[in-house]
């Protein structure tokens, strides 16, 4: 018989990041950033605070567009794709009708997917195992505040790369986005769909 390892061995301090007993197809609007494998810049470059996208970065960019369209109980605002990461506004509409981890999976799959066609029809740079990270961050915004504050912070964040902590080249004391947030969220306020 084989020598079990507990999986704890290998993930020992693997937090869960999820808010305990909150239920993700509730309808309100979440703050997303997802991440590639080994924050391997596959999606353009930063240039003087432009943010140029390659072709793969476009991709991202127009499966992001089309997501309304499957799922239509759902809003696809603001969104970035910076050269390792992607930031976006989504807002559900009505509680249980889908949840944002579903989203975000579908999200993913059709972007590895089209990924890998790019590979290996127009030369992409590989991926290692994986595009994405298997997690994502997100944050359920609780108020209108803090809604404009994230979405600020996503329309700027080419202009802060250099400060940005998912920047592999980060020198100096990088944003927190957490703690930014975290000062608009003082009152709860009922955000308006758009």
């Amino acid at each position: 018989m084989m020598n079990q390892v507990h999986p704890s061995k290998y993930y020992p301090d693997r937090k869960n990041i999820r808010l305990k007993d909150f239920c993700y197809a509730t309808h309100g609007s979440y703050f997303v950033t997802i991440v590639t494998q080994n924050r391997k810049q596959l999606f353009g470059y930063i240039k003087d605070g432009e943010n140029i996208l390659n072709d793969a970065g476009q991709m991202v960019t127009n499966v992001y567009e089309e997501m309304n369209q499957t799922y239509p109980l759902a809003y696809f605002l603001n969104a970035v794709v910076m050269p390792n990461h992607f930031h976006c506004l989504i807002c559900l509409q009505e509680d249980d009708a889908i949840s944002l981890s579903r989203i975000i999976q579908h999200f993913k799959s059709e972007t590895t997917w089209r990924y890998s066609l790019g590979v290996k029809e127009k030369g992409w740079p590989r991926y290692e195992g994986k595009l994405w990270q298997g997690r994502f961050y997100d944050h359920i915004i609780r108020s209108q505040p803090a809604y404009d504050m994230i979405n600020q912070y996503i329309y700027n964040n080419p202009m802060r790369w250099d400060n940005d902590k998912l920047n592999p080249s980060c020198i100096n004391d990088a944003d927190d986005i957490n703690a930014m947030i975290k000062q608009y969220e003082t009152s709860p306020i009922i955000i308006s769909s758009p």
